[in-house]
């Protein structure tokens, strides 16, 4: 997703509260579209798997037969994860709440990516052990961190340093409904060449890339997006031209979600 622009300074961006650089809102036409397709096609994809998976396990079948089936289990995967990231933009995600551990998500993210075949990409993490708990769905949380590191290994094809940190933090402007006060951070910063000014506040559009086609679904970005918004959270990011880029993600503690969840509750 890393631009360069010689002559770019320093650039911010967030979703939803940048005043100096305004981003539209996807209507919400658009993300019910996304939502309604990829129920369908999540329909579609189970009965597809299903059959494949009985097939497979037929005693007739022949192997050839089989290694075919495997590709179709295959690709039927790969669809349902197109699926889940088409849910999460379109913030319509069922999510399995429960006070987890920021940290613990970001440990199991990273350990999967330390076995990436990038070569002289190097992981420097420091995670603050005193962190409030967070409350929310971990296996999405887990999924938004994730798509902001593969895009972080992805800005840096020759090489670099990859580094995360977590912390508590006073949030420097939060999005409408949050009343400010301490959040969760988490810092992801590449040593990759930027983005560009012109295009970083579409970054987190659906199908948007700078890099060649045929590289990801063009999805991840948003996907990670939109999964932060549904946590009540956003993410900023800061990138200057040659000299990378860094991710925030903000979420509210485990104690302020629990509170609104209850004063909601009461004003019903």
């Amino acid at each position: 997703m890393d631009g360069s622009d010689a002559d770019a300074a320093h650039e911010t961006t967030g979703i939803g509260h940048d005043e100096n650089m305004p981003r539209p809102e996807v209507p919400d036409m658009v993300r019910r579209m996304a939502a309604g397709i990829s129920h369908d096609f999540n329909n579609i994809l189970m009965v597809i798997k299903g059959y494949a998976d009985l097939l497979a396990n037929d005693p007739e079948v022949t192997d050839r037969t089989r290694d075919h089936l495997g590709i179709v289990l295959s690709a039927t995967e790969q669809a349902a994860q197109l699926v889940s990231r088409l849910m999460a933009f379109s913030r319509q995600q069922v999510l399995d709440r429960t006070v987890c551990c920021l940290n613990v998500i970001v440990d199991s993210v990273l350990e999967r990516h330390r076995e990436l075949p990038i070569n002289h990409v190097r992981l420097d993490v420091e995670l603050d052990q005193s962190l409030p708990p967070l409350y929310g769905d971990p296996e999405l949380i887990a999924e938004a961190i994730s798509c902001i590191v593969i895009n972080a290994f992805e800005a840096m094809p020759t090489g670099g340093t990859i580094r995360v940190r977590t912390a508590l933090k006073q949030a420097p402007s939060p999005v409408d409904g949050q009343t400010g006060g301490a959040f969760l951070n988490v810092s992801i910063r590449d040593d990759g060449k930027g983005i560009a000014p012109a295009v970083l506040d579409r970054i987190f559009d659906p199908y948007f890339t700078t890099r060649r086609t045929g590289r990801g679904t063009g999805l991840g970005l948003a996907a990670a997006n939109g999964i932060v918004l549904q946590h009540r959270g956003w993410i900023e990011v800061e990138s200057e031209s040659g000299r990378g880029s860094i991710f925030n993600i903000w979420l509210p503690t485990g104690e302020s979600e629990e509170l609104r969840m209850k004063t909601d509750e009461r004003n019903k």
